[in-house]
């Protein structure tokens, strides 16, 4: 693992460097919130591979729980999985309004 993933003291999170789907299809239903970021959409092809991650992230987030993350197609999808929008954050006060767009979703 890249060191910024190894000196993660202090921070309640853990990381993981592997396959998205791979891991997602791992772990228990309603088990887990779901962060997400940056994902370019070259590595959600094919659809069939973009839908099934969908699926799994819609799978692990317990009820009351959330998925949130900025620039993911994913993050999208999830609204046909049960999923709700909470809030929609467009722009930085940094970069201006096209840089950042954030979503949050609860189940």
């Amino acid at each position: 693992l890249p060191k910024f993933l190894k000196d993660n003291e202090g921070v309640d999170a853990v990381f993981y460097y592997e396959d998205m789907l791979r891991f997602l299809a791992r772990q228990d239903s309603n088990s887990a919130n779901v962060c997400m970021n940056g994902i370019d959409v070259c590595i959600l092809r094919p659809k069939e591979y973009r839908d099934e991650v969908i699926r799994q992230v819609a799978r692990v987030v317990p009820s009351s729980g959330i998925v949130f993350g900025v620039g993911s197609p994913i993050l999208e999808g999830l609204k046909d999985h049960g999923l709700q929008r909470k809030t929609e954050i467009l722009g930085n006060p940094i970069f201006g309004e096209s840089f950042s767009y954030e979503l949050v979703f609860e189940k």
